[in-house]
C-alpha cells in the first residue's frame, strides 16, 4: 500500500478542503515523489503527523527484518558471553569455543553489515546508538576472551579456533566505541544538524532539469492554494521564498511549530541562517503591517517603536519584532476607516476580532488580530477623536537576540536620528544597518 499520495502537487491543492502545518510537508512529499531519497530525508525533520505521506513505501516484511537483525546484533554477543561464563566459572565445565566464536562473529557481521549501510546516510546514525553496540561488543568479546584463557590453562577448551570470530568481535565493539566515545553536549541540536546536512546533500545530488521541474510544481501549487483562499496572500509569498527542500520547514516555523525530527526539536538557528529568517520573518512583518497603516492613513505615521531591534519579552531564549505607529485623521471618519481595516485584514486571510471602549468622553474601537501569521498580536486602536495607535507584534523565533542585534546594529548605540521618527506605508522597507557586524 502506497503511503505517498499518487497526486501530483496541483491536484493536491485543488481537492485540499483546508490547509493546517502539515499539509505543507504533504505537499512537499508529493512534489518529491519520484526521489523516495528526498523524502526519507525531509521525514528526519519533519512532525511525526507527516511521516506516513513521506517514508517511502518498502515490502512489508523489511522493516521487522531490520529490527530483529538490530536486536540480534546486541543479543548474540551478550548470551555468548553468558553461557561461557556460565559454563567456566559457575559449572566448571568445558568451553567450546567454536559455538561462542561462531555466534559473536555472525553477531559481528550483523553489526558490520548495519554500519556499511549507513555510510551514505551519516545523519540516520545516532552517535549514543552506536555506541551502545560498541561497548555490549566490546564487554561480551573480553568476557569471552578471559574465559578462554582460563579454560585453556586448565585444559578445558575445545574449538580453539572459535577465537577468530571473538576477535572480530572484539575489534568491531572497541572500533564503534572509540569512533563514537565523544557525545554532542546538545543531541537535539545535533540529531536536527545530521538531518540537515542529509537533506542538502540528496538536494545538491538532483538534477537540475528535477530541481527545475519540481520548483515549478510547488509554485503552480502555492497559486491554486491563495486563489482558493486556503493560505493567505503572506503565506503563498513566503513559500514562494522558500528554498526547494525546506518548504515545510519555512512555512510551519512561520506559525511557531516546534519542529521534531526523530524526537528532537529544532536547533537554534545561527551566523547567516539567523540572519535570514529573521529578515524574510521582517520583510513580511513590515510589508504586511504597512498594508494595514495605508488603509488609515497614506502619509507619514509618527514612529514610537521603529520594529527592527529583536526583543526577548516572553520568548525566553528566543527574540520577536514590535512596532509601534501613532497618526492622527479626520474624527467623522474613525468608524469608517476601522471597518475598512478590519475588511482588509478578513481579505488577507485574518480572523479579527474587536473591542469597544469607553472612558469619559472618550471612547475607541480596536481591531485585533492574534496569533496568526506574521503576527503574534496585532493591535489597530482608533480613538473618537481621530487619534490612532498601530502595534503590532511577531511571532517568537529560536535563536540569540544579542547575536541577532549585534549582526543588525553593531555593538554600540545608533546615533540619534539614525533611524526615522516618521515614515510613510509606501516608503521602502529596509533591513539591518551599515553598523551591523554580519
Amino acid at each position: 500500500m502506497a503511503r505517498v499520495t499518487a497526486e501530483t502537487p496541483q491536484e493536491l491543492a485543488q481537492h485540499a478542503t483546508g490547509w493546517d502545518r502539515v499539509s505543507w510537508w504533504k505537499l512537499e512529499a508529493t512534489a518529491f515523489r519520484a526521489h523516495p531519497e528526498v523524502q526519507l530525508a525531509l521525514a528526519r525533520l519533519a512532525p511525526r503527523e507527516a511521516w506516513s505521506s513521506l517514508v517511502p513505501d518498502r515490502p512489508a516484511f523489511v522493516q521487522p527484518l531490520l529490527a530483529f537483525a538490530q536486536i540480534a546484533s546486541l543479543v548474540i554477543p551478550a548470551v555468548a558471553a553468558f553461557a561461557s561464563l556460565r559454563a567456566v566459572l559457575i559449572e566448571g565445565d568445558q568451553l567450546d569455543l567454536a559455538v561462542a566464536g561462531t555466534a559473536m562473529g555472525v553477531a559481528a557481521l550483523i553489526a558490520l553489515f548495519g554500519v556499511l549501510s549507513q555510510r551514505g546516510r551519516p545523519e540516520s546514525v545516532h552517535p549514543r546508538t552506536m555506541r551502545t553496540i560498541g561497548i555490549v561488543h566490546l564487554i561480551s568479546a573480553l568476557a569471552v576472551a578471559v574465559v578462554a584463557v582460563q579454560a585453556l590453562l586448565d585444559d578445558r577448551l575445545l574449538g580453539a579456533w572459535g577465537i577468530a570470530g571473538v576477535l572480530v568481535d572484539l575489534a568491531l565493539g572497541a572500533f564503534l566505541t572509540i569512533r563514537h566515545r565523544r557525545m554532542p553536549t546538545d543531541e537535539n541540536r545535533d540529531n536536527v544538524e545530521r538531518a540537515g546536512a542529509g537533506l542538502n546533500r540528496r538536494i545538491d545530488a538532483l538534477p537540475p532539469a528535477a530541481a527545475a521541474a519540481t520548483l515549478t510544481t510547488i509554485g503552480e501549487a502555492i497559486d491554486i492554494l491563495a486563489s482558493r483562499e486556503l493560505i493567505t496572500a503572506t503565506d503563498a509569498a513566503r513559500a514562494r521564498r522558500a528554498p526547494l527542500g525546506l518548504l515545510g520547514a519555512t512555512m510551519t516555523a512561520v506559525a511557531g511549530i516546534v519542529l521534531t525530527g526523530c524526537g528532537a526539536t529544532v536547533a537554534q538557528p545561527t551566523g547567516d541562517e539567523l540572519y535570514q529568517e529573521a529578515e524574510s520573518l521582517y520583510l513580511d512583518f513590515r510589508e504586511t503591517t504597512n498594508g494595514v497603516l495605508a488603509v488609515i492613513n497614506e502619509g507619514p505615521w509618527e514612529v514610537r517603536t521603529y520594529g527592527m531591534t529583536p526583543s526577548g519579552v516572553g520568548c525566553d531564549d528566543g527574540w520577536k519584532f514590535d512596532l509601534t505607529r501613532t497618526t492622527t485623521i479626520d474624527p467623522a471618519e474613525v468608524a469608517g476607516r476601522r471597518d475598512a481595516v478590519a475588511q482588509h485584514l478578513v481579505s488577507e486571510g485574518f480572523d479579527v476580532d474587536g473591542m469597544d471602549l469607553a472612558s469619559g468622553e472618550v471612547a475607541s474601537s480596536d481591531v485585533i488580530v492574534r496569533e496568526q501569521g506574521v503576527y503574534s498580536l496585532l493591535t489597530v486602536t482608533l480613538v473618537d477623536n481621530g487619534n490612532v495607535v498601530v502595534t503590532a507584534t511577531s511571532p517568537c523565533k529560536p535563536g540569540d537576540k544579542f547575536e541577532l542585534s549585534r549582526m543588525l546594529f553593531g555593538k554600540g548605540p545608533l546615533p540619534e536620528g539614525y533611524l526615522p521618527d516618521r515614515e510613510s506605508p509606501s516608503d521602502p522597507v529596509f533591513f539591518g544597518t551599515d553598523r551591523g557586524e554580519r
